[in-house]
């Protein structure tokens, strides 16, 4: 998990399979990542989505009876994920910043018609948010670096404070680039809080994941 959140069997295996003694043969590396994946003090697999009175093992198995790949964590990630998830559903009506519909909707409306419905709704839903952390999911291309350009320049305009972090230094440059959002890298930003610096009060932290 130091690359990434969550890992297949097959990633397992090849991780194993990189770092085991030369001569290790594919069935030996195969009942080892198998150990490593029963056993629920190293590794957590992620349940997919539950249908009303459906058994975790059940959702597994019509997960996996559909070809798909199942997924695995470790204790460690999942506990932090849900301290952050907690966190967030706690922060949900703290109402720091939050803008006036009527205001976003004219900023809308000045930058003509480039932007799609989703685009428009993502600037909208983020800008007007009561809640403290607003999370937006959606594929590579679908517009969400232009969305986040007009969010800064709502935030910009009315004097609030806007930082961005990346979780390399590629998606940083990215991000600064074509959003102009001043970034820095997730460990950079870490660094300089731990070193006593702070956001920026009822500022906006733009995250990339």
């Amino acid at each position: 998990t130091a690359q990434a959140s969550v890992f297949s069997r097959r990633d397992l295996i090849r991780s194993l399979a990189a770092h085991t003694p030369l001569g290790m043969r594919r069935e030996q590396i195969e009942e080892l990542a198998d150990a490593i994946l029963a056993d629920p003090a190293v590794t957590t697999p992620m349940v997919p989505a539950q249908r009303e009175g459906e058994l975790s093992s059940e959702a597994t198995q019509r997960w996996c009876d559909r070809g798909m790949e199942l997924h695995y964590s470790t204790p460690e990630v999942v506990a932090l994920e849900r301290r952050m998830l907690r966190s967030a559903v706690l922060r949900d009506q703290e109402r720091t910043l939050v803008i006036d519909g009527e205001h976003v909707r004219t900023a809308i409306s000045a930058t003509g018609s480039h932007l799609t419905k989703d685009q428009r709704d993502m600037v909208l839903s983020v800008c007007t948010s009561t809640a403290g952390v607003v999370v937006i999911e959606g594929a590579a291309g679908t517009g969400k670096t232009t969305a986040v350009r007009l969010i800064r320049e709502i935030h910009d305009g009315l004097g609030v404070s806007v930082i961005g972090c990346a979780p390399s230094n590629r998606a940083a440059v990215t991000l600064e680039e074509e959003a102009g959002v001043p970034t820095l890298t997730t460990a950079a930003l870490l660094g300089r809080l731990r070193d006593g610096e702070h956001l920026a009060r009822a500022g906006l932290v733009i995250a990339d994941e």
